[in-house]
């Protein structure tokens, strides 16, 4: 019978062995530890980041809240501003201008009359979306908007103005908009400057706030609007401000869970490949003589019509944007108020289309309806 081997290990390969594991063992330890605490200081850094940005938000919003608000008081005290129920232009130019000039955070201000006659002056240096968004130059300075009855016609006259506040650009338009059917002339008093939700400016086509207040011993209104753009590029401006935010994002929220602002960067929702439709001669020339369109928007009834940051979402939006489109019709959103003053709206004729609606024996009389989108 064979012996059996007997196989041994010496004491230099335990000791190599042994030298190697606990090599690997602490290596190991070394760089869990190391993964540790670099990403406890790297969430630190980011908490203290993320809570520095949100402090400076907050007192942001505060300092714009307050000088607003302050802005339409002291503004609603000027009762020149209006005589014999007609706006003093020239006045009402040099106040807003001072204004303006020295705060950039403020969009536009403007007054608006009971027989809906407007003035406004707009800050094009209030937010580079601003200037793109309205169609001025690089070298115009303020648009000014004028809304009067001339010859039995509504007509609306805008003008670019220069550094100097030479004109650079004038038109005049016709048009059906009327300052006592829009949310900040309707919603205020003589008492203390209100605040709109967020609603789509009619003529900057963008979302905003508006401050409003009554005109002292009037009944004309006066009030200031910020962009939300302004605020969006603040809330850009601090995440790109800080390293550990570079590719972050930050959003602001009303207490109803509303979002008003966000550091990222609106995308375009334009329908790049839409194909005309092929219109008779007839049909074209109704088509190029209509106006701009106006239509609804509601607040909260996602998915069909909502808004966000009073920016028009839904399907029903998308659909009549697409169908805009292939007629080469210029439609623009009225939103930012309840559903009833929309109805109301439509009825007194400062809305064109009122959608979306269940055709009703209460409803089926107020004009011509579509066939339904939804069934």
């Amino acid at each position: 019978m064979a012996g059996k081997v007997k196989r041994t290990v010496t004491i230099r390969v335990t000791v190599v062995f042994i030298f190697v594991l606990g090599t690997l063992i602490t290596a190991s330890i070394a760089i869990g530890l190391q993964y540790y605490f670099s990403s406890k200081i790297a969430t630190e850094a980011v908490t203290r980041s993320s809570s520095q940005t949100a402090i400076n938000t907050q007192e942001k919003l505060s300092q714009i809240d307050q000088k607003a608000g302050h802005t339409v008081e002291l503004l609603s005290r000027n009762e020149s501003l209006v005589e014999n129920g007609r706006i003093d232009e020239d006045a009402t130019f040099e106040l807003f201008r001072n204004l303006l000039t020295n705060n950039n955070g403020l969009y536009a201000a403007y007054i608006g009359l009971e027989n809906g006659d407007f003035y406004e002056l707009i800050n094009l240096e209030s937010s580079p979306v601003v200037r793109s968004q309205i169609g001025a130059s690089l070298s115009d300075r303020f648009a000014k908007i004028i809304i009067r009855d001339e010859q039995e016609q509504r007509v609306k006259q805008t003008v670019f103005l220069n550094e100097l506040f030479n004109p650079t650009f004038s038109k005049k338009e016709p048009t059906e908009y009327r300052a006592t059917s829009r949310p900040w002339f309707r919603n205020t008093t003589h008492i203390m400057a209100s605040k709109t939700e967020p609603y789509l400016f009619q003529h900057l086509q963008a979302p905003g706030q508006t401050y409003s207040m009554k005109l002292e011993n009037s009944d004309a209104v006066i009030a200031v609007d910020i962009a939300l753009s302004t605020l969006s590029g603040f809330l850009s401006e601090e995440v790109n401000r800080r390293n550990e935010l570079s590719s972050g994002e930050a959003y602001i929220f009303d207490r109803e869970g509303t979002l008003i602002a966000t550091s990222i960067a609106s995308q375009s929702r334009g329908w790049r490949h839409t194909v005309p439709l092929n219109l008779s001669r007839e049909q074209q020339k109704y088509i190029n003589s209509l106006n701009t369109i106006r239509v609804s928007n509601e607040r909260d009834w996602a998915p069909m019509d909502y808004s966000i940051s009073g920016e028009p979402r839904g399907y029903v939006v998308e659909l009549t944007r697409l169908i805009a489109d292939k007629l080469g019709l210029s439609i623009e959103y009225v939103n930012g108020v309840t559903w009833s003053l929309l109805v109301e709206q439509f009825q007194d004729r400062h809305i064109e289309i009122l959608t979306p609606v269940y055709r009703t024996a209460t409803n089926e009389n107020w004009g011509v309806f579509s066939n339904p989108s939804l069934i």
